[in-house]
């Protein structure tokens, strides 16, 4: 056994485990990371954040939550699942997002879930290798997976809707939306500026029922002012779609997500803008507090 391997043997089975998923593990691959970076996301904790949310749907503005869990895990790239095995050779160090947005529109509610894998490499931006999405409501549901080959996406798709139907199909490899909020966690430099290819958000491409593959659209990214804290925005304008994203981050590292807004023509040519706002965030193991007295954690991040 090497003393790369037995060092990753050592320290994989010192953090605790949960039952459903094991805790963050120090494996990395690639140039070494700043000890901030390793104190931050290497502590056997989550950073989890709930925000404000105001959703555009149905050409109306609904009042909702929304939460961005990120943790670091080791990720089998070959395999494209969370690793049980620390010796394995494929086993990658990812961070994890677990992206939720819940609000209701009249009677019935809404529940999203995206899921998204990046290799995390400070040195330069690394493309995501694993993104699925999940939408339910009373109506049915929607569920989407990405996985990365080579430079290309497959993808699968099962919906409730007739003209979407189950469907398999692979596009080429692009920046993808739903992998920006981990690229700016873990280094904001190296994020696309200018004319650029992008892949939409699976929620995106599920509200509106667009077809999922890269589009046209230009990126900036410009410091910006909001309720007197400084702050730096990314934005992405897809002209095709009509639709813009803004992204608001922290200038410093660990490079906070205070929020997000976009904009499109959501129902019958209405444009709308969707907003979400951060109201608390907590660092924890949330995977070991699952009983009824930890129901405090909860409260503290939703009392808003």
């Amino acid at each position: 056994m090497s003393y790369y391997n037995f060092m990753v043997f050592l320290l994989f089975f010192s953090l605790s485990s949960c039952s459903s998923s094991q805790t963050n593990s120090p494996i990395i691959k690639g140039p070494s990371k700043t000890v901030s970076f390793d104190g931050y996301w290497y502590n056997s904790k989550a950073e989890i954040s709930s925000y404000r949310l105001e959703q555009a749907r149905y050409g109306e503005i609904h009042e909702g939550t929304a939460t961005l869990i990120f943790v670091t895990e080791p990720f089998n790239s070959s395999k494209q699942v969370k690793s049980n095995n620390a010796m394995s050779p494929n086993v990658v160090s990812a961070l994890k997002l677990n992206q939720t947005r819940k609000f209701t529109t009249g009677i019935y509610p809404y529940s999203t879930l995206t899921s998204t894998f990046t290799p995390v490499d400070i040195s330069a931006p690394t493309s995501s290798l694993k993104v699925t999405n999940s939408v339910q409501e009373w109506c049915g549901q929607v569920f989407t997976q990405l996985n990365k080959k080579n430079a290309k996406y497959d993808i699968q798709s099962f919906s409730y809707f007739e003209s979407e139907g189950d469907s398999k199909k692979t596009i080429s490899s692009a920046l993808l939306e739903d992998e920006i909020l981990n690229l700016i966690r873990i280094n904001p430099k190296g994020l696309p500026s200018g004319e650029i290819e992008c892949i939409p958000s699976l929620v995106y491409v599920n509200f509106a029922h667009q077809d999922l593959r890269a589009y046209s659209a230009s990126a900036e990214i410009e410091d910006t002012t909001i309720d007197g804290i400084a702050l730096t925005e990314y934005k992405v304008q897809y002209k095709q779609l009509n639709r813009v994203l803004k992204i608001y981050f922290g200038k410093q590292f660990p490079f906070k997500i205070y929020g997000w807004e976009e904009e499109y023509s959501s129902y019958n040519g209405k444009s709308l803008k969707t907003k979400a706002i951060i109201e608390n965030t907590e660092l924890i193991d949330y995977w070991n507090k699952n009983s009824l007295a930890d129901s405090i954690y909860y409260q503290k991040l939703f009392d808003f």
